[in-house]
């Protein structure tokens, strides 16, 4: 290191420098020895945007059935509306309380959800909104999604032939609402895939003839069968 005030050699110490030529220094005041240290922790907070994964599942409703997005939007609000309602009520009173005001602002600003004026207040009590409608497991299988299916058909697509990831994805994030979302809630995903199992099942259960098409690979994905060699 140079002297700063006149460019000569300076001697370095353990807690500042000083320069024989000008007699120019600079001291720390202690000693790099006793440096005090300071710690801190880091926390990665995950949270769910209610409007945010309201508007991605609308847009997948879009791409996955265009002609039909429309009048299947309401139905929609409602599957949001039943996967809000099967999240269980933390522990936590202050974390609670603000899941609770998300929730009534996300219902009283989305009118597309279809939301009636109890709603977000049955939802706090633990109440199952729309179970007949938009129940999906491999037991029940409810109108919306039905209805779905049915709209998949009629615009020639077929689920396997169909990335049906993202809206899955969005729906399972309603359930994991109170858990902060798949990077903080490990059962999001599991649920994501069992949503999307139990809607493909219900397929095979109606085209029987297409499994002859269609093979599962080494992944679990589905896919065509190769065309037999001539």
């Amino acid at each position: 290191m140079n002297c700063p005030n006149c460019g000569s050699p300076v001697k370095i110490f353990r807690d500042g420098w000083e320069c024989g030529w000008c007699g120019d220094s600079c001291w720390t005041g202690v000693s790099v020895d006793h440096q005090p240290q300071i710690t801190g922790e880091l926390r990665i907070c995950c949270s769910v945007v209610l409007p945010k994964v309201w508007a991605s599942m609308k847009e997948e409703l879009g791409r996955l059935v265009p002609r039909h997005a429309a009048a299947l939007t309401p139905s929609l609000g409602h599957a949001a509306l039943h996967q809000l309602s099967l999240s269980a009520a933390t522990e936590n009173r202050e974390s609670e309380a603000k899941y609770l005001r998300d929730l009534y602002a996300f219902v009283a600003a989305e009118k597309e959800l279809g939301a009636a004026d109890e709603t977000a207040a049955r939802i706090e009590r633990g109440e199952e909104l729309y179970a007949e409608e938009c129940r999906l497991s491999e037991a029940h299988f409810g109108s919306f999604w039905q209805a779905l299916l049915d709209a998949l058909e009629e615009e020639g697509r077929i689920p396997w032939d169909t990335d049906t990831d993202g809206f899955f994805s969005a729906l399972a994030d309603f359930r994991s609402w109170r858990g902060g979302g798949p990077f903080a809630d490990a059962a999001s995903i599991d649920l994501r895939d069992a949503l999307q199992r139990a809607f493909h099942s219900r397929w095979e259960e109606l085209h029987p003839e297409d499994l002859e098409v269609y093979e599962e690979d080494e992944s679990g994905s589905i896919r065509k069968k190769d065309p037999p060699s001539a």
